[in-house]
Order: C-alpha cells, then structure tokens, then sequence
C-alpha cells in the first residue's frame, strides 16, 4: 500500500538497506511527505507516484545514494511542489518504450539526472517545472509499443549551466 504523512509535509521517510532491493509503491498519495531519501546499491523499483512538500519540510526527493539502478514499473510522477529530485543512477523502464517519467519541482527546485533510457529506453521524459535541470548521461525514449519517444520541458528556465529554454529565458 501507499506510505503517507499524517499530516502533508509532516514527516519524512529514509530508507537505507545498503545492497538490497527495495520496490516502492506510491509515496506521499494524497498526503506528501516532507522528503524521501533512499540509499541503496541494489535496484530501486518505482511503482507509484511520489509526491514530498516543501512547505513543511524540504520537499527534497534524494536518491543521489540509490546507486544501483532506478527502474520505472509503471508511468511515474515525482512531485516535489519546491523541492529538488536528484537521482543517483540512470533511470530505465521494465521494457522498451513501456514506462514514462514525469518530473515537477515547480520553479525552484533542481533537477538532476545521471542517465535516463540508457539500458531500456522510457516511453517518454517530461519535466512539468524546475528551476535548474542537470543532464549528466544520456537520455533515450523511445516509440516501440505505445511510447511516444518525447521529451518535454514546459517551464523550466536552464538546463544545465549553458542551454537555455526559448519558452522562458532568464
């Protein structure tokens, strides 16, 4: 079932297993957590929404320590309404083409990605809002079986430190 705060922005959750496996169903739905840390060498399976609150606490959606791998095990949304995601490891889908990723920190949090498709390519990458974005690996999608092999940026204002979105410069 879904884990959630008593109160949104409340209470955080850290989850530290060293090599194992974790499998994560929806995090924060309805109520967000304050932040979500995950530290692992083993593979971290998403299979639900996320959503944190900086309003309380940091918002912040830390998985810079979940270095074995972050796998999408359905369409997923990671919202961190301010907060920053940061995702220690590339990003892959269970089959080609089969699992989108949406990112939202609205305008103020940064996102930061090591790779995303680099082994199994996701349906498709969007990024509702950020402040910063950082790229560091590839990013592939694909349209093999229902993917519309897109990648979206709405609102944010930099990618990186040199690229600059023509919808809203700064």
């Amino acid at each position: 079932s879904a884990i959630n705060g008593t109160t949104p922005g409340n209470e955080s959750l850290t989850i530290n297993t060293a090599d194992k496996t974790i499998n994560l169903l929806a995090v924060g739905i309805p109520n967000a957590l304050k932040s979500l840390t995950v530290t692992t060498s083993g593979v971290l399976t998403l299979n639900g929404d996320i959503k944190t609150d900086n309003n309380a606490g940091t918002g912040n959606v830390d998985f810079s320590a979940a270095t074995g791998g972050v796998i999408l095990g359905a369409d997923i949304s990671i919202n961190t309404t301010g907060g920053s995601i940061v995702l220690g490891s590339a990003i892959n889908g269970t089959g080609i083409g089969t699992e989108g990723l949406t990112l939202n920190t609205a305008t103020n949090g940064t996102i930061t990605l090591l790779g995303v498709g680099t082994t199994t390519p996701l349906e498709y990458l969007t990024i509702a809002s950020a402040g910063d974005v950082n790229f560091n690996g590839n990013v592939t999608t694909s349209t093999v079986g229902s993917g519309t092999g897109n990648v979206t940026r709405s609102e944010e204002r930099r990618v990186g430190k040199e690229c600059r979105s023509r919808w809203a410069p700064y």
